[in-house]
């Protein structure tokens, strides 16, 4: 996205700044957890490369990888915006960064793991493994699937007050995002259906 402000004067708030400041923070938050479960995740599936080489667990590994890189980049992005509304509001009240009054940058705070290291001739995938997957796609699907419903819901409250046309850039980016893990959350129950046919033929 770009800058959220070119003239302050163009930024249009019904109520006060300090409430687009806490909803985009709670997005903010909500979206670099996602990122770092993606990031877990991804490891977590890599391990098995060398054992699996069903056409599902590649696709599967293929678009985690993706979706993993995506979500850091994009929460980077989200975490400027943040910024950028902390600075917009601390400049409406006057307030510099020093004074205890002011609004704070959230911090970014997600460490991804750009370079997996994991030895993955030794590891296996039986019935076992396959277990563990499955529990770790529906904890993932769980877990996220709140933080989607978090990002979405202040999304559409902060539609509520911010009235000028840059609110349909930042919707519009939300919504990539979110439909873009929705689309993965799809993907991993099918694959998690799918490990549970294999391990009753296996049982």
């Amino acid at each position: 996205m770009k800058k959220l402000y070119e003239r302050i004067d163009d930024i249009d708030i019904k109520g006060e700044p300090s409430q687009l400041t806490e909803m985009v923070t709670a997005i903010d938050i909500a979206l670099q957890h996602v990122a770092e479960q993606t990031d877990q995740l991804t490891i977590n599936l890599v391990r098995y490369s060398a054992s699996n080489k069903g056409t599902q667990y590649e696709k599967v590994a293929d678009h985690t990888i993706e979706l993993r890189d995506a979500l850091y980049e994009a929460s980077l992005e989200l975490n400027d915006i943040q910024n950028q509304v902390v600075d917009y509001q601390n400049k409406v009240s006057r307030y510099d960064e020093r004074n205890e009054y002011a609004a704070k940058h959230h911090p970014y705070l997600v460490n991804i793991n750009q370079n997996i290291n994991v030895e993955t001739k030794v590891v296996q995938f039986e019935k076992a493994e396959m277990r563990h997957v499955v529990a770790l796609l529906n904890n993932y699907y769980q877990t996220v699937v709140f933080q989607m419903r978090t990002i979405i819901q202040k999304k559409n409250d902060i539609g509520m007050i911010w009235r000028d046309s840059q609110y349909r850039d930042f919707a519009n980016f939300i919504d990539l995002v979110t439909n873009r893990v929705k689309d993965a959350l799809k993907e991993y129950q099918e694959y998690a259906r799918y490990l549970d046919g294999k391990i009753k033929e296996l049982s």
